[in-house]
This record gives structure tokens, C-alpha cells and sequence, in this order.
């Protein structure tokens, strides 16, 4: 009688290959480019957000700021330490560009970026989050083997250092376009048909953007750059049509929507996928560039990087909760787009356009005493705006005002939430349960049953 051979030596031989491949030599001038690249445009970014005095608006002047769950403890600053912070990001990440110390700058950089960012979940941005994502991965990885002035480059990366960091933007690119995969874009095109004639009034473009079909043109166009971005750009053939795509693409963006420097940042971002040869052959036509691309004459390649079995395993369970945190949203009832459940976090980039009003109902059960309290007394205009919509912001709100009532020496009082909401020009509906004392809710991580489900949907 025969017996299978087992399957234990084709796992083996299976792991062993997968190991060859990852541990086989890159040249780093790859990830050399992406970091003075990376590195500049924040540098540029976080100079404007100095220059324009955002800082006091969004972090510094609101008395009332909504926490990320586990960071509580990130605390609001004076406007003077909050813009010396600003500062120190910006010279970490000039640092990181120019690339001596390149993994220190880089720990300042990312630490305050990610501390501002903390500061308050109402300006939640997804390129703030990629921001601190990539960043972060990039301390894990040899970033400094090349393109650091007095240095000659190392002779090579292991192949896995460049594949982690354009896996992480190709999942940022491929979930975007998931996120696109739903009825609302593609069906009815929204949010599209409500931004595109609100800017007809533009020169050259605006009579464009006012003829009926060029939404769903926009909408799904949008959803297969998206989807394909990635694929396209890892192919040599079609790399260099991919990456005029995605600057067209980007600087679209940027022009209709104004959605700040993520555009900018994912033009930098889709250089990882050109190889060295193809950096090496631009800089020979160039004749200002050096065609080496190295250090100074006459010296060779330093030894190639080794990186520990800890380095490597650390940056793969980060790509895999990366690749998880964006699926999220499923375990949780209802749509994504009305509950707002596993939606920030995951690249839902520019998917909804959502208004909302909200008061709050104050009552001591003692004396049966009641007040309304309005958002717009505490609250920024952007604060105000976003957690109208948003049902953690609103609970968050209402814990805030139990507070202030607790502390004005009314003693224990109950808060209800009177929230209305409208998504993607739908009517607006009830979002929160106008029964539920948010002050008895616990905040965890699990579905929020005193969301109200919407028809719709």
C-alpha cells in the first residue's frame, strides 16, 4: 500500500526560498531616494503648517480636546512649547533627509509629528496617520546605506527592507480603492456629484466638471488608480506611465479638493517602486548629477547591511496588523460610512461628505432640573463640525460635560446626545439613541449599540 509522502519537506523547501529571496541583496539606493525625498516634503509641509499658524487654531486655543483611545495621557500644550515641538519635527526631519544620524533625526521627527497629531482625534487626517506610519517603519530600516553626503554606499540591503516599504504604500494605494468598492461612489457617484459643481466656477476646468456624467468618470477612475496604482508601478514596463499617472492624479487632487499635502506626500511616496538603475540612469543623463551616485572618488561600496531575524520579524507583524487594522470595519454592524466604526485608520480616503448638527441634554435626576448645553460654546468651529458626525466624539462630549456639570457642584447628572447626521446628501437621519445616558456608556472597542442603525443603509 503506498503512503503519501509528506508535505513537511515541501513547506521547508517553500520557507527556505521565501527566506532566499528576502535576505537576497538590493541595491540601497532605493530607499537613500525615499528618504531625502520623505524627508524634504515634510520638512516643506511642516514649515507651512508654521508659517500659516495653524498650530494655536487646531491644538493650542481649544479648551476641549477628544482623546485616541490608550492616549489620554497626550496632553494640549502652550502655544509657545507646541510650536518649539513643531520645530523640532522640522529640523528632525531636515536631519532625516540629509541623512548623517538619519535613525536619531528620524526618532525626533516622528515622536513630535506624533505627538501634535495626538493632541486631538478631531483633526484626524489620513496623511497625518501615514505620516507616522511610514515614518516609523522607516526607523526599522536601512535608510542611511545610501545618499549620505560623505559616505559612500553599502553595497547592498537585504530585499526585504525594500519590499516592507513598498508594501506599506501599496496597501495605503490598494485600500483606498477597497474603500471606493461601495455604492455610494460607484453607483451614484457620490460624494463626487456634490464636490465637482461646487467648483465649476474654476478657470479652463470648470465647465468640465459641470457636465452630468463627469462624476462617475471621476468615480471610477479614481477606484481603478487606486486599485492598480501599486501593480502598475511595480512593473518596469509600465512604470513610467503609472508614476505621470499618479502625478496627474495627485496634482488633480490637490487642485479640486485641497486636501493639504497628502498629495505631495504619495508623489514622494510611489518613488520607492523605481528601481536603482532607473535612478542611476536618470542621474547619467543629468549632467549636474554624479552618474555613481556615490560617495566621494575613489572609494568603493562599505559592506553590505545585515539586518537581525528581530528586525525582520518586528517589521512584518507591523505590515500585518497594517494590512488587518483597514479590514476592521466588518466585524462591526452597520455601514462604515454612517457609523463611523473601524473607519478612521484604514486609507477611507475622500469617501464620504458628511454634515451633522448635535445639543445635549443635561438632567439631574435628584431635582429633575434640565439643561441644553451647545457644542459651540467649547468647542473650535473644526471640533464642532467634526464631532457632530463623528459617535466616539460626540460620547467624548458627553463625558466632557458631565465633568463641567460635576465640577459646577451639580453632582451626578445624566447626558443625552441630540445628533442629526447626513451622508453623502442623503436627508439627515438621528444618529445616536436620544434615550441613551451617554455618561453610563463604558468607551471600549466593541460595537456601540446606541448608535441608531439608518435605512439606507
Amino acid at each position: 500500500m503506498a503512503v503519501a509522502a509528506p508535505a513537511r519537506p515541501d513547506r521547508q523547501r517553500g520557507a527556505a526560498r521565501l527566506r532566499a529571496w528576502a535576505l537576497a541583496p538590493a541595491d540601497p539606493l532605493v530607499l537613500g531616494v525615499f528618504r531625502v525625498g520623505f524627508g524634504l516634503v515634510m520638512a516643506g509641509s511642516l514649515l507651512r503648517f508654521l508659517l500659516l499658524g495653524w498650530a494655536g487654531p487646531l491644538y493650542a486655543e481649544p479648551a476641549v480636546h477628544f482623546t485616541y483611545p490608550g492616549f489620554g495621557w497626550v496632553r494640549p500644550l502652550p502655544l509657545g512649547v507646541l510650536t518649539g515641538l513643531l520645530a523640532v519635527a522640522l529640523g528632525g526631519a531636515l536631519g532625516f533627509a540629509v541623512g548623517r544620524g538619519w535613525r536619531a533625526w528620524g526618532a525626533v521627527f516622528v515622536a513630535a509629528f506624533t505627538y501634535v497629531e495626538l493632541i486631538d482625534a478631531a483633526t484626524y487626517l489620513n496623511h497625518y496617520y501615514f505620516v507616522t506610519v511610514v515614518g516609523g517603519l522607516t526607523l526599522a530600516l536601512p535608510m542611511g546605506a545610501a545618499l549620505v553626503p560623505g559616505q559612500t554606499p553599502r553595497a547592498s540591503v537585504p530585499r526585504w527592507t525594500v519590499a516592507a516599504l513598498r508594501a506599506q504604500i501599496g496597501a495605503v494605494y490598494v485600500f483606498a480603492g477597497i474603500a471606493k468598492l461601495h455604492a455610494d461612489w460607484l453607483v451614484d457617484a457620490m460624494p463626487l456629484r456634490i464636490w465637482l459643481p461646487a467648483r465649476g466656477g474654476l478657470p479652463v476646468v470648470g465647465p468640465l466638471l459641470d457636465l452630468e456624467w463627469m462624476p462617475w468618470a471621476f468615480a471610477w477612475a479614481g477606484a481603478l488608480f487606486d486599485l492598480l496604482a501599486p501593480f502598475a508601478l511595480s512593473a518596469r514596463k509600465w512604470r513610467p506611465w503609472a508614476y505621470a499617472a499618479a502625478l496627474a492624479f495627485h496634482a488633480m487632487t490637490y487642485a479640486l479638493f485641497n486636501i493639504g499635502v497628502f498629495p505631495f506626500v504619495m508623489m514622494v511616496a510611489a518613488l520607492v517602486f523605481f528601481e536603482a538603475d532607473e535612478w542611476r540612469a536618470l542621474g547619467r543623463r543629468l549632467s549636474r548629477w554624479r552618474p555613481s551616485w556615490a560617495g566621494p572618488s575613489g572609494t568603493g561600496p562599505r559592506p553590505p547591511v545585515q539586518t537581525s531575524r528581530w528586525a525582520a520579524a518586528a517589521v512584518a507583524a507591523f505590515l500585518a496588523v497594517q494590512l488587518l487594522l483597514p479590514l476592521r470595519h466588518w466585524l462591526y454592524p452597520g455601514d462604515r460610512l454612517w457609523t463611523e466604526e473601524g473607519f478612521r485608520f484604514a486609507w477611507h480616503v475622500m469617501v464620504a461628505e458628511k454634515t451633522g448638527t448635535a445639543a445635549f441634554h443635561v438632567r439631574q435626576p435628584e431635582t429633575g432640573r434640565e439643561w441644553t448645553v451647545l457644542p459651540s460654546d467649547d468647542l473650535s468651529p473644526l471640533q464642532e463640525k467634526q464631532m457632530a458626525f463623528q459617535p466616539d466624539l460626540l460620547w467624548q462630549y458627553a463625558q466632557h460635560v458631565e465633568r463641567r456639570f460635576r465640577e459646577a457642584g451639580h453632582g451626578d447628572v445624566e447626558v443625552r446626545a441630540d445628533a442629526f447626521v447626513s451622508v453623502n446628501g442623503r436627508p439627515s437621519r438621528r444618529i445616536v439613541d436620544p434615550d441613551a445616558d451617554l455618561t453610563r456608556v463604558p468607551r471600549s472597542f466593541g460595537p456601540k449599540r446606541w448608535i441608531l442603525p439608518h435605512p439606507d443603509f
